[in-house]
């Protein structure tokens, strides 16, 4: 998420983050939130995989990418929530930032049973990380290679990030550093 805010395409909306983070007021906060939740949206990489089981017969058929698809029972299918968060008929206007959206359309934490147990938290985690580095003075990216965050596509808009010692893939980013700074750097007396 905050990759996202920083990224050239998406800053336009970093002055108004920042307005909101130092304006500490529980309205403010609720507009973060939906900052948060939009970021993340536009930002995931996750999906799942889930086995058919259709209620009432052997076979449902869905639409994928504007085709029918034939699914039988028992059948695995991966469900991509990067897709899946970018529907427009669930998302008008997939791609830009609506601070209006009701907050149960919100689905990359799962949805009812399959719902993550730290769904809460994470949202408060996520909206609280994104105020605190709002009030940062000059947060930005790195210059040059070192402020691009590594990952390579796979299908489905998954990400595949390396670790930190860049030793294995993982499909979280599992470190802020390099990819960005804080300017001025910490100068010691």
């Amino acid at each position: 998420m905050i990759d996202f805010y920083v990224d050239d395409d998406n800053r336009k909306h970093w002055a108004e983050i920042q307005r909101l983070a130092n304006l500490n007021t529980p309205e403010a906060d609720k507009l973060l939130t939906k900052y948060a939740l939009e970021g993340t949206r536009l930002s995931n990489s996750l999906g799942i995989i889930r086995t058919v089981e259709p209620a009432d017969s052997q076979t449902i058929t869905i639409k994928q990418l504007g085709q029918d698809v034939v699914l039988k029972k028992g059948d695995k299918v991966f469900v991509s929530f990067v897709y899946a968060s970018k529907d427009a008929s669930v998302f008008p206007d997939p791609l830009e930032i609506k601070l209006d959206r009701p907050t149960e359309l919100y689905i990359t934490h799962g949805e009812g049973q399959h719902q993550c147990l730290g769904k809460d938290i994470n949202v408060i985690q996520n909206t609280y990380m994104l105020k605190t580095l709002a009030k940062l003075r000059n947060f930005r990216r790195a210059p040059g290679e070192e402020g691009k965050l590594k990952f390579i596509s796979k299908p489905g808009g998954i990400k595949l990030y390396m670790n930190a010692d860049w030793s294995k893939f993982t499909p979280y980013p599992t470190s802020m550093f390099p990819p960005f700074y804080i300017f001025p750097p910490y100068e010691p007396p």
